[in-house]
């Protein structure tokens, strides 16, 4: 997840670059906070402890449905691409 992630977040805030879009620094905020998070989860699992499958759930659900569905739906549509 946490690679995958780096990999996502890099992808996006090249392409919101390549485009202009204007609030890519509000942007890549909740993309900084996002990664915080997944590295916290990430630093608690290789050291023994447990992350329970409802924070984690929680997590990924909250990413889908505020940040996928809500402000990436924003510069989607700014550069005209649909965003389902």
């Amino acid at each position: 997840m946490l690679t995958y992630t780096k990999i996502h977040f890099s992808a996006e805030e090249r392409l919101m670059r390549e485009h202009g879009y204007p609030q890519l620094a509000d942007h890549k905020r909740l993309h900084d906070q996002l990664m915080d998070k997944v590295i916290q989860m990430n630093d608690k699992v290789r050291s023994g402890r447990m992350v329970p499958s409802v924070s984690l759930g929680t997590f990924l659900k909250d990413w889908l449905l505020t940040h996928i569905l809500q402000q990436d739906k924003k510069y989607g549509e700014f550069i005209h691409i649909p965003v389902s």
